[in-house]
This record gives C-alpha cells, structure tokens and sequence, in this order.
C-alpha cells in the first residue's frame, strides 16, 4: 500500500501545482487573442484549476498528516465530477490507502 501512496502523490504532482498553474494563465493570455470564451466562462475554467489545485495538496496534507477526513473529503470532491481521470484515480488510491491505515 505504501508504494501506491506514493505512486498517487507522484501522479498528482506531475500536474499541480505548476502545470496547472501554467494551464490557468495560458488559458487566459490565450483568450485574449483568440476570445473564444466569453470572460465569465474563462474566470470559471480558472477557477476550476485552483480548486483542483488546492484539493490536490489537501489530498497530500491529509495523507502526510494521516488525517482520513480530509483525504475523505477531497475524495469525495472529485468523485462528485462523474470523470475518473488519472488524478482521479490517485486520489482515490490515497482514500482506499488511508482507510487501510485504520
């Protein structure tokens, strides 16, 4: 089980959080030029990206402090998009990890 901790904090760091952030202000410099989102919509996306942001190193913080509500809770947060990405999926391995742990 250790292994696939760390394997799902490694996963989540491949994007958060400077890819994403790299993500955010590229989406904005871009819509600039091509204004394809309306503004509302661009503040939105942006948004979303810190939020994923923020619940990525929560999921890291509550498994390094061995907190099980806060790694529940991020958990929970992603689950509720219906997409099983990759990250989502290392989120929920942190979740099943830190369950075992009990």
């Amino acid at each position: 089980m250790l292994n696939d901790s760390k394997l799902a904090i490694a996963i989540l760091h491949e994007f958060f959080p400077i890819r994403a952030r790299y993500l955010g202000r590229h989406l904005i410099e871009s819509n600039k030029t091509v204004k394809v989102l309306e503004e509302w919509r661009e503040q939105q996306l942006f948004k979303f990206i810190g939020l994923l942001s923020q619940n990525a190193e929560d999921l890291e913080q509550g498994y390094v402090e061995n907190r099980i509500t806060k790694v529940a809770w991020a958990a929970r947060l992603r689950k509720r998009s219906n997409r099983y990405t990759r990250k989502d999926k290392a989120a929920l391995i942190l979740d099943l990890t830190a369950r075992n742990r009990n």
